[in-house]
């Protein structure tokens, strides 16, 4: 089990300026999270940060120490009690200007005591369930830990990841604050180092499991992008929605990208019309109505074994499904509909992924003798920036159709309320292969930056055009807001199912 905390960026500028603004005493403060837990990793999602800030909020404070006051600390365990978030201790190290900050004698004393109980020890009983970590800041570096209640004792964070509206930092619990803040850095960062073994794999064209084979297979993206770019790729889960004229484009690139894991979700079958935009699609798929994630599942095996890929033929608006997102470090969504968008944007903001839509879009006189318009949009959604619902791009009625039941749907048909429904858009694969190609440059950009980030394109195909367009945040978001009550609590929120009928998971095993 792995432990992570992720930070927005604006949070974490904001811990990191009140800390150290004091460089003749410590400072403190309480950050709230929520969690993203799987029985991989558990994530603390940083939401709110409550700053000791008053003289009555600290029972001491000096060069070499700092303590909150009991009715601050009983303020904090309270909102976590009443309100379901977990909790992480924030104080300072001002006087330290190493590249390895470490917690201080004092620290042990307060988080597990001596000769009294701990902070550590107290939480861990007054509220079960509880996370409890804390982090500590000098001027150079940071470290952090968590409490495990069940082994009564603290073990190091893993990672400490920032969201950003530039970039995503993965970073060890320990590291220099030059790596963060100094943009021509920014490409130094490295992730935690670990041991591996590749298993070794012969194929009739040669043998591609050594290392030496892997390094040949990716030589000519690491001369374009460097070493760090295809170590993070070969740790990244990146969960795609969608495995249609987009989204198949999209996995095939990640898989010969060398991605580590991907998450396909598409409940759809293979027909005849699909074969002409789906890459690993063929005649007999069609003939025996495959699903399209079994189809690009194999296709993704025949072009490089080592990628996982856990391909789940379900709509990805049941919540069964949603769960397996979480596992996710990047969601791209390459579907066609309201309600999709809508639901993962959702989760985007709930769980802190940052999430690339993806769409097109043809028109055509009605003879389907002239083409009108043909374009297409690549938007990154960075959580604690604006997000797709700040757009007000969301089609209601369209949205409602979609929502509701097939018979409801069908009815409604029947009655004349609605028409069009199913009626095909047109579509070709080389201007999904645009769009999509568009994508994945955006989401490498994500990972290890090599141009300025641009978080909406519009691709006007008839012009041969690329327009940068702007977002603004609204802050009355019903999603993003911070009085909506979901960015960033994880795992406290119900994955609900928005649709006027359930169905039924369709989940692999191997998940």
């Amino acid at each position: 089990m792995k432990f992570f905390i992720v930070f927005p960026e604006e949070i974490f500028e904001e811990v990191h300026k009140f800390l150290l603004r004091d460089p003749s005493t410590e400072q403190f403060g309480y950050l709230f999270a929520g969690a993203n837990t799987t029985d991989q990793f558990v994530k603390l999602l940083v939401h709110t940060y409550m700053p000791a800030c008053e003289k009555e909020d600290l029972e001491y404070q000096s060069t070499g120490g700092v303590c909150p006051s009991p009715k601050f600390q009983m303020r904090a365990y309270s909102i976590c009690k009443t309100q379901g978030h977990h909790l992480i201790d924030a104080h300072s190290h001002p006087f330290d200007y190493s590249d390895s900050v470490r917690f201080s004698s004092i620290d042990d004393r307060h988080e597990f005591g001596s000769g009294r109980q701990g902070v550590f020890g107290f939480t861990s009983r007054w509220n079960p369930g509880m996370y409890h970590a804390s982090i500590v800041f000098g001027q150079n570096s940071l470290d952090a830990r968590i409490y495990r209640s069940d082994e009564g004792r603290a073990i190091p964070i893993d990672e400490i990841q920032i969201v950003t509206s530039k970039l995503i930092i993965p970073t060890s619990a320990r590291l220099q604050r030059s790596r963060l803040f100094h943009q021509k850095t920014e490409t130094e960062i490295t992730l935690p180092s670990e041991e591996s073994t590749v298993e070794k794999k012969t194929f009739d064209g040669g043998s591609f499991g050594n290392e030496d084979n892997l390094s040949l297979r990716y030589s000519r993206q690491i001369l374009a992008f460097g070493k760090e770019e295809q170590e993070t790729l070969a740790k990244t889960t990146v969960a795609v929605v969608g495995a249609g004229g987009l989204g198949s484009i999209v996995v095939e690139t990640l898989a010969r990208l060398g991605t580590k894991e991907i998450i396909c979700v598409d409940d759809d079958t293979i027909e005849p019309s699909n074969i002409s935009r789906i890459l690993s699609s063929t005649q007999e798929d069609a003939y025996q109505r495959r699903k399209k994630v079994d189809a690009l599942g194999r296709y993704v095996k025949e072009i490089n074994s080592d990628v996982k890929y856990i391909g789940i033929a379900d709509s990805v608006l049941n919540p069964n499904v949603l769960a397996t997102l979480k596992y996710a470090d990047y969601i791209i969504s390459g579907t066609d509909t309201y309600s999709s968008r809508l639901i993962l944007n959702r989760i985007s903001v709930q769980y802190l992924i940052p999430y690339i839509n993806l769409g097109f879009g043809m028109e055509t006189d009605a003879e389907h003798k002239k083409l009108l318009s043909a374009g297409g949009k690549v938007i990154v959604f960075i959580p604690y920036n604006w997000c797709y619902q700040c757009l007000g791009e969301i089609n209601q009625q369209e949205l409602q159709i979609e929502l509701m039941s097939q018979e409801d749907r069908k009815m409604q048909i029947t009655r004349g309320y609605i028409s069009g429904v199913d009626i095909p858009n047109p579509s070709v694969l080389f201007l999904n292969m645009t769009v999509a190609s568009l994508g994945i440059c955006e989401f490498l950009n994500l990972l290890v930056p090599f141009k300025n980030r641009d978080h909406y394109l519009f691709y006007d195909m008839l012009a041969t055009k690329l327009w940068k367009m702007r977002a603004k945040k609204n802050p009355e978001c019903p999603a993003c807001s911070p009085d909506a009550g979901i960015l960033g609590r994880g795992d406290l929120l119900i994955l609900e199912d928005i649709r006027d009928k359930d169905s039924k998971s369709n989940l692999p095993d191997n998940l």
